[in-house]
């Protein structure tokens, strides 16, 4: 089937503007550095609160479709930072599972779907990276989307599914044109559930980085039919480019022998 193209003019499927966290179901192991306040959804990676973060499920559905637009606005905070010798990773995008990492400087116990855009924060270097892939781990992955940010800048970022590409974008644009993209393949099957994930690299050299997102956006598009089966005679069709009007008169079987 075709993959066809999302109007971000039409409301969205999910939206949340974060005055309440009615959409997120939250993991801390320590404190509260997860949370809804002053109408943003704020974060603070700690490794004391490792392995922490959100989810929102988009549903069964959702996995199956092959065209989606992630939108949200990202705002990384100069007072939450601490850069070590570890690397600190907080990922934002869709997963085919709820499921944290496993520990401090490990992964996953077991493969999932990741699709997400993550900060990674270390001594000397501020990342935007990219991850789209079936796997366990969790680092810092600098192709093919290591962009350089800026503490206390307003950047608007987009993940978007186009069949089996993704294509990952960070810009200081509010209508999400401009900056730097990356793109990712990947065959998926399992992405369902919004998920935001703080992770370690090592307890003894903490980096840390912390900030806030808001005005996250999800529009999705059903995959469109290139063949149609059992339709009735006398069903009426339009072509869209032309206003044309068609009807279907069926199959004449009549003289036909076995």
């Amino acid at each position: 089937s075709s993959v066809p193209a999302i109007d971000t003019s039409a409301t969205p499927d999910f939206s949340d503007v974060f005055t309440n966290d009615d959409n997120w179901t939250f993991t801390n192991t320590s404190g509260t550095y997860w949370n809804v306040g002053s109408n943003r959804l704020n974060w603070e990676n700690r490794i004391a609160n490792n392995a922490s973060g959100a989810n929102h499920d988009l549903g069964t559905s959702f996995a199956s479709k092959k065209s989606w637009l992630l939108r949200f606005e990202l705002y990384i905070e100069s007072s939450k930072e601490v850069q070590f010798n570890g690397d600190a990773v907080t990922m934002f995008g869709i997963h085919g599972s709820t499921a944290f990492n496993s520990g401090v400087g490990s992964g996953y116990s077991s493969a999932q779907d990741q699709a997400h855009i993550q900060i990674a924060t270390a001594n000397s270097t501020r990342y935007v990276q990219g991850r789209v892939c079936d796997c366990t781990t969790v680092q810092q992955l600098q192709t093919p989307l290591n962009f350089t940010y800026s503490n206390n800048t307003q950047y608007y970022c987009e993940i978007k599914r186009s069949g089996n590409t993704y294509t990952l974008r960070i810009t200081t644009n509010s209508d999400y044109t401009g900056g730097t993209t990356a793109e990712f393949t990947a065959s998926l099957t399992e992405l369902r559930y919004l998920h935001l994930e703080s992770w370690g690299q090592n307890s003894s050299y903490e980096s840390r980085n912390g900030g806030y997102i808001d005005n996250m956006k999800l529009w999705t598009k059903a995959d469109e039919k290139t063949t149609l089966t059992n339709v009735p005679a006398n069903t009426r069709y339009e072509e869209t480019d032309t206003r044309t009007i068609w009807r279907y008169g069926g199959i004449n079987t009549s003289g036909l022998k076995a």
